[in-house]
C-alpha cells in the first residue's frame, strides 16, 4: 500500500507554493515544498510528525471537471507512511517532503498534470488532477506497533468470519445460477449490448448513475458455476466510480439497473467482460461471466 500511494502522490504537488480555502491561526506554518503548490483548506490542531513517526491519511482524486476518479477517503484501512531519517530516505519525494510538515487534522489539495502521470485514462489527457488529502492520525513507533498488532488480531477474526460467509454466499449464488440456467426466472432484462440483468431483490430509491461512487459485494462465476472471485472472502466490499471505465463494461452498464440495496444476477457476454483473451489463469478466453452482485452504497 505504501509504495502504491507514494507512486500516486509523489508527483501530485507542483508549481508555486500557496495557501487558501480556510482560516489559519497566526502561528500556523503551512507545508512548504520548493517549487510546488500546496493549498491548505483546513488547519489541524494536532501534533506534527517527527522522524520515525507514521502519518495516516486519506485522499480523493478528481479530474479536470471535478469528477471523482479515485477514493481512499472511506477505506476501512487507511494508508500510512513512515517519516524517514535522512539516511533512510533514498530519494527526494515531494509528497513525503510535504508530509514531514503537516499537522494532524490538516486538509490539503494537491494538483498534478495528467500528462505527467503513467497509466492515466486517455480521456484525462491534458487535464489537471486534484488530490484532496486529509491527515487523520500521527503515531510514534510504539503506538504504531501496538495499533498494527491490534489490527492484525481484528483482521484474523474478521477473515475467519469472512471465510464462512464466503462459503455460504458462493453456494447460494451457484444455486441461483442453476435456476437461472434452467430457465426458472422470467423477469430477465436483455439490453441492446447483449447484457442480461436479473433483479433478485429490489432496492430502494433511484438507480445508480454514471459518475456516482458505488460499493458492491459480489460472487463472480463462469457459466458452469466455477467461482473465480468473490468479495465476501476478503471481508471488504468493492468501491468504484460507475461509468468511468474502472471495471468491465458489463458492470458499468449493469449497475445502472440497480438501486440501493438491490441484488441482481448479471449475465455478461465476453465482449463486455475480458474479451477474446480472457484473464488467465482463472478466466479462459471468450468467457461469458456471471456475477451475483449486491449494491450496498451509492455516493
Amino acid at each position: 500500500m505504501k509504495n502504491v500511494i507514494l507512486a500516486i502522490l509523489a508527483i501530485a504537488i507542483y508549481s508555486s507554493c500557496q495557501n487558501g480555502g480556510g482560516s489559519m491561526s497566526s502561528n500556523y506554518v503551512a507545508p512548504v515544498v520548493a517549487g510546488h503548490e500546496i493549498v491548505v483548506h483546513k488547519q489541524g490542531d494536532g501534533k506534527r510528525p517527527n522522524v520515525g513517526d507514521y502519518v495516516f491519511f486519506n485522499f480523493e482524486s478528481y479530474d479536470g471537471q471535478g469528477k471523482l476518479w479515485q477514493s481512499f477517503k472511506d477505506a476501512k484501512t487507511q494508508p500510512s507512511i513512515k517519516i524517514p531519517s535522512k539516511e533512510e530516505e533514498k530519494k527526494y519525494v515531494a509528497f513525503l517532503e510535504a508530509l514531514k510538515q503537516v499537522s494532524e487534522g490538516d486538509s490539503l489539495s494537491m494538483f498534478v498534470p495528467a500528462d505527467s502521470m503513467q497509466g492515466i485514462p486517455p480521456e484525462m489527457k491534458g487535464q489537471t488532477i486534484e488530490y484532496r488529502v486529509g491527515i487523520t492520525d500521527i503515531m510514534d513507533n510504539e503506538a504504531y506497533t501496538a495499533f498494527m498488532t491490534q489490527e492484525a488480531t481484528k483482521k484474523k477474526a474478521l477473515m475467519a468470519e469472512a471465510k464462512l460467509l464466503s462459503e455460504k454466499t458462493v453456494a447460494a449464488s451457484q444455486d441461483i445460477l442453476k435456476d437461472y440456467t434452467a430457465g426458472k426466472y422470467q423477469n430477465v432484462i436483455t439490453t441492446d449490448s447483449g447484457l442480461k440483468v436479473l433483479i433478485l431483490d429490489e432496492g430502494r430509491g433511484e438507480n445508480a448513475a454514471p459518475g456516482k461512487t458505488v460499493s458492491v459485494d459480489y460472487v463472480g462465476m463462469l457459466k458452469d458455476g466455477t467461482k473465480f472471485d468473490d468479495s465476501y472472502s476478503r471481508g471488504l466490499g468493492f468501491d468504484f466510480n460507475l461509468g468511468s471505465g474502472q471495471v468491465i463494461k458489463g458492470w458499468d452498464e449493469g449497475l445502472t439497473y440497480l438501486n440501493l440495496g438491490a441484488k441482481a444476477l448479471l449475465d455478461i457476454p465476453y465482449d463486455l467482460a475480458y474479451g477474446e483473451r480472457g484473464s488467465p489463469p482463472t478466466i479462459p478466453a471468450k468467457s461469458d461471466l456471471i456475477f451475483v452482485i449486491e449494491l450496498n452504497a451509492i455516493n
